[in-house]
């Protein structure tokens, strides 16, 4: 069964790598999804759970449901800016990175996306407006050193493209979190 498993495997990364779809595809075919409960799979991302998220703007961590692992390597780590992330889907997408040091994978930041009710119109068809937290420890790739929060879309009473405070953004974002309750909606 092993030696079948590890074939299927070889067949599956030389198809991708003569397909030239290159690493992004060789990377989606080494990302897995789990699910997260009791998942002996996370253990490896311990340091993920020692992050007073509270304190940094950032929502707890989901309970239940499933995590996309993926791993970079190489330069395409580097250029990342990252080893591994953990993405964590629902109304609340949520990225985690972690840098590989000396053997373990430390937390190194997260960014979150909140889905809003309204959409607008953008070029090509319309977009649902939303709030990104991201705090990193060091710089990433594009991405600047601590807590950043802005808000994309049209209500006039949150400025967009203004780097907001957990205190401004809490309260909208409590009052999206009663709407999908109450009308179901789900992006």
């Amino acid at each position: 069964m092993k030696r079948r498993r590890f074939s299927l495997l070889a067949l599956a990364v030389a198809l991708l790598l003569t397909a030239g779809c290159g690493m992004d595809a060789l990377r989606s075919a080494l990302s897995e999804r789990i699910e997260m409960i009791g998942s002996p799979r996370l253990h490896a991302f311990s340091s993920m759970y020692e992050v007073d998220r509270p304190a940094l703007g950032l929502s707890p961590l989901p309970r239940r449901g499933s995590v996309k692992i993926v791993q970079r390597f190489g330069r395409d780590a580097k250029q990342a800016g990252y080893d591994a992330l953990l993405r964590f889907g629902g109304p609340r997408e949520k990225d985690l990175q972690f840098a590989l040091v000396d053997g373990r994978y430390q937390w190194i930041g997260e960014i979150e996306t909140h889905w809003g009710p309204r959409t607008f119109p953008v070029p090509g068809g319309r977009r649902r407006e939303e709030i990104t937290i991201s705090y990193h420890a060091p710089p990433a790739a594009g991405v600047p050193e601590g807590l950043t929060i802005f808000y994309r879309g049209q209500d006039p009473a949150i400025p967009a493209d203004a780097n907001l405070s957990p205190a401004a953004v809490r309260p909208v974002l409590q009052v999206w979190d009663s709407l999908r309750a109450a009308h179901r909606w789900d992006d």
